[in-house]
């Protein structure tokens, strides 16, 4: 899988240049992006996680001294170009809510100013998410809601419980959700499988999730 040094969404001028990126397994990335989130990784932390592998890493470490000055020139280019934009994993992290949420209120227009970029990545000016990250609660309260109620087939969406650890190393990071069955059954599902449509309530539900 190919691994952005600099984080897709924060560094979005080093996206597509080669150097910003390093294959990796599928279960080093997850382990990795377990560990740092997603969206604003930087090259150090890269570093940092393949010293803790069980490789010998040196020639890896020397490549990413030498790509790193040439990559953070690059950066600071844009910046200096371009009004700061916020991605949805960064915003998310200012105001300490789920992405997930964020994602939702951004595609519903229920934060003014957010946009897709000309990569279809949805971002907000900073001038326009100020005012966002002024949350009072009410505001608060709506975010942890605006899941409540939504219905995806046989299944609807009754309370946010939060994030949990999961996967084969326990590492990796998802929004949990409780679920109500046509069936009647209750249960706690990780959201990203909600929304995709792929799972059902339980194995012993008779029902097809689009049924």
């Amino acid at each position: 899988m190919a691994h952005h040094l600099y984080g897709f969404d924060e560094y979005e001028n080093v996206r597509f240049i080669p150097e910003n990126g390093v294959a990796l397994c599928c279960e080093c990335h997850n382990d990795f992006h377990g560990r740092y989130s997603f969206g604003n990784n930087t090259l150090e932390q890269f570093k940092e996680y393949i010293q803790g592998l069980n490789y010998d890493t040196y020639e890896l470490e020397k490549s990413l001294d030498i790509l790193k000055p040439m990559l953070e020139e690059e950066i600071k280019k844009k910046k200096e170009k371009r009004k700061k934009h916020y991605s949805i994993a960064k915003l998310a992290t200012i105001i300490n809510e789920y992405p997930e949420i964020v994602r939702i209120l951004m595609m519903h227009g229920q934060i003014k100013g957010a946009y897709t970029d000309q990569d279809g990545i949805w971002v907000i000016p900073q001038e326009e998410a100020e005012e966002f990250f002024e949350l009072r609660p009410e505001k608060r309260k709506k975010l942890i809601n605006c899941l409540v109620g939504k219905q995806y087939g046989n299944l609807t969406i009754t309370k946010v419980i939060g994030r949990k650890l999961e996967g084969k190393k326990g590492r990796q990071e998802r929004l949990y959700v409780e679920v109500r069955c046509k069936c009647g059954e209750v249960r706690e599902k990780p959201y990203y499988s909600i929304e995709r449509g792929t799972i059902k309530c339980s194995s012993s539900c008779k029902g097809d999730f689009y049924q």
